[in-house]
Order: structure tokens, then sequence, then C-alpha cells
């Protein structure tokens, strides 16, 4: 795979054992996608955070309807449930 930003992809032909090269913008390994031509994490970054947000939402708001305000535990459950969520998707 071999990441291009510009638009004349086709002046460019790769050959790896035989076979040719992709030539594309965007890649997703593991479920992070990576995009050229200076692999950018933003386009993986933003959804994770976003998920982040959702999550830290309904957390708080089965906290507040179960009345449970105590902040050591619910700093645990944050670290738990919504850290995992925003580092590996």
């Amino acid at each position: 795979m071999i990441f291009n930003g510009t638009k004349k992809t086709s002046d460019f032909r790769f050959l790896f054992k035989g076979e040719e090269v992709e030539i594309t913008s965007t890649y997703t390994y593991l479920g992070v996608q990576f995009s050229g031509p200076r692999l950018s994490l933003q386009p993986t970054l933003q959804p994770r955070i976003n998920k982040g947000y959702e999550s830290l939402a309904l957390l708080e708001r089965q906290c507040f309807r179960h009345h449970f305000q105590d902040i050591s535990s619910k700093m645990d459950l944050l670290n738990t449930l919504i850290r995992p969520i925003v580092l590996y998707g």
C-alpha cells in the first residue's frame, strides 16, 4: 500500500515480488485509518472522541438516575468503561 496525496497517481507504478502495489489515499489497519500524504490520524481520532463523549453521557445519565455520586467510584467507571473506547475504539 502506497499513500499518495496528489492526484497524479497514474504516473506511478510500483511492483513488489512481481505484483503491482496499490496506490491509495487512505488505508485502514486494525480499525485505525491512515491517510496520506502525511499519515494523518485525524479521521480515526474524532469518531473515537465522539464515541467517548456519547458513552460518558450515558454513564452520567445512569449515575444520576440511580443517585450514584461517589467521585472515586465514578472515576473508576470512567477509566474502566470510557477510556478503552477512546484509546482503542
